[in-house]
This record gives C-alpha cells, sequence and structure tokens, in this order.
C-alpha cells in the first residue's frame, strides 16, 4: 500500500479539523440555541466552598477531596467545582471536556458526574488550576460549554513511528489492504472447539473458534445487541487461562466499562484493573474490585 502514513496523517488531520470546525459552529450561535441544542449549559451557580489551605495541591486526589482547594489571598485555586442546574438537557456525558465561562473568566475541564441538578467538573492539573477571586466562590451566572479536544499530536505518534519498524508496517499495509488475513493455527482450532461455551449461538461460536485460534489479528462485527461484547468476555476469559495477559480497550470508557462487566459475569472473578480516573469507574464498583 503506497503513501500509508501520509495518508492515515491526513485522515487524522481531516477528523480533528472537522471537528474542530463544527465546535466553531456551535460557539457562534447564540446560547438560547446552543442550549436548547444540547450543547450548553447556562445560568448555573458554582461551588467552590471547602478550603484546605495547608494541603498541597498535589495531595488532593490521594485525599479525595472534592471540592476546590482554597489558595492563599483573595483566589481560590479551583480543582473540583460543583455548579447547580435549574435545567440541564444538555448532551453531555462523564468525561465530556467543557469550557467554564462567567464573569469575565474562562477555564477548561472534564465533566466528572451529574447527580440531579448537581454537575461537577474536575481541572486537569497538568494545565494548571484556574485561579477564581475568592468572593465568586457562591456566584450564579456561569455557563459550561462543550471544549475543543485537539490530541492529535499523540494519536499521530504511532502512526510516525511506523516508518522505523518495517515487520509492524507491513503488517498494517498488510492488514488494511487485504493481502495479510487472519492465520489460524490448526492445533488452536481444535481446542477452540472443545471450549467454546456452549451458551454461544453458532455466529458467535464461530467468531470465539477463531478469534481464538487466530496467530494474527482478528475482527469481529456486527450490529448492536448481536453479542460481541459477550463473545469479547468469553475470549478474555479463555485468553487468561491460557496464561495470557489480556488487554481491554475501546474509544471509550463507557465500551471498557460494559467489557469488563461482562467479563466478571463470565468469569465471577471480581479482582480488575483499569487504568484511568476513578469517576471514570464509578458504576463498576457495584460489581468489581477495581485495583
Amino acid at each position: 500500500m503506497e503513501n500509508l502514513i501520509p495518508r492515515l496523517l491526513k485522515f487524522i488531520d481531516i477528523e480533528y479539523d472537522s471537528q474542530i470546525e463544527d465546535t466553531d459552529k456551535i460557539w457562534k450561535l447564540p446560547i438560547e440555541e446552543r442550549v436548547g441544542k444540547g450543547d450548553a449549559i447556562t445560568n448555573l451557580q458554582a461551588s467552590f466552598v471547602k478550603g484546605y489551605p495547608n494541603l498541597d495541591p498535589w495531595e488532593i486526589e490521594d485525599a479525595m477531596i472534592e471540592d476546590a482547594y482554597l489558595g492563599d489571598g483573595d483566589f481560590i485555586d479551583a480543582i473540583t467545582v460543583t455548579f447547580i442546574s435549574g435545567q440541564n438537557i444538555s448532551k453531555f456525558r462523564e468525561g465530556t471536556p467543557v469550557v467554564i465561562s462567567g464573569h469575565g473568566i474562562q477555564f477548561k475541564g472534564d465533566l466528572v458526574s451529574e447527580e440531579g441538578n448537581k454537575i461537577k467538573v474536575e481541572m486537569n492539573r497538568f494545565d494548571g488550576f484556574p485561579k477564581i477571586p475568592s468572593f465568586l466562590k457562591e456566584s450564579k451566572g456561569w455557563t459550561i460549554d462543550k471544549a475543543k479536544t485537539d490530541i492529535r499530536h499523540i494519536v499521530k505518534g504511532p502512526i510516525q513511528n511506523l516508518a522505523y519498524n518495517a515487520e509492524r508496517y507491513n503488517l498494517i499495509a498488510g492488514i488494511l489492504s487485504g493481502a495479510i488475513r487472519p492465520l489460524f493455527d490448526p492445533d488452536l482450532l481444535i481446542r477452540a472447539e472443545q471450549i467454546a461455551p456452549s451458551t454461544l449461538n453458532p455466529s458467535q461460536r464461530k467468531a470465539f473458534i477463531e478469534a481464538f485460534a487466530s496467530n494474527n489479528y482478528y475482527m469481529i462485527q456486527g450490529p448492536p445487541g448481536t453479542g460481541k461484547t459477550w463473545v469479547l468476555a468469553h475470549l478474555a476469559a479463555a485468553f487468561a487461562n491460557d496464561g495470557k495477559n489480556v488487554l481491554v480497550t475501546a474509544f471509550t470508557h463507557t465500551g471498557i466499562n460494559n467489557a469488563l462487566k461482562k467479563v466478571k459475569e463470565v468469569t465471577g472473578y471480581a479482582k480488575t484493573a483499569k487504568i484511568g480516573k476513578k469517576y471514570q469507574a464509578d458504576y463498576l464498583r457495584a460489581c468489581l474490585k477495581i485495583l
């Protein structure tokens, strides 16, 4: 496949440029229209309440303090802010990057939870905590908008590294071009037939057997409700029983959480490690022990 790396890099640029263009269009709309479309929440009351002047900001997460760190003088170093909303019809979900604005101040954060009319936003410590005048610690008139997200510099890294790894470059080029097909181990096909769960339907069973026996890659495709996550959970359990390390990843934390929940249902094993922020695994705590 010719010009694979430039073509993949161009695809990433097109995708992120399109997302930024869409966000710019949203920002140009009147606030009433943004709210009506679910792209903003306005007329919010902010709560920068608790102060811990003797605590190092880097210790905040370990101490599980959920509001704000009160800095010296007349400013609050906002870490996590609770907003009270009269009405919230937004399309935001946990983990959505957002922009907070009000009183001539603007800062970024991640929406970490929505409980009734309470919305919590957490700031990224690596971006620095915004300084809020202390007289605004119980103030109204704040707005939450969707933030621009551009991490193409991170996404492009593995693609650019293909230039220095001929084996991996040829593998990916072969998969994308169709020249390299899944390669099945005959012995593993026999073993997969023996260990395939009886609860799987014929198409799920075929996917399980071939995925388990593949020596290079295997793709399972199907519309919602066809049991892809169910097959994934059985595969994860089968690989783990063979002594393999299993990494489950997805485009969203919701996808990862659903997969881990299915793995728990299949295996009954409650000890699972998930990489991410604590709030990104909150609903798993009822059924999993998060390491």
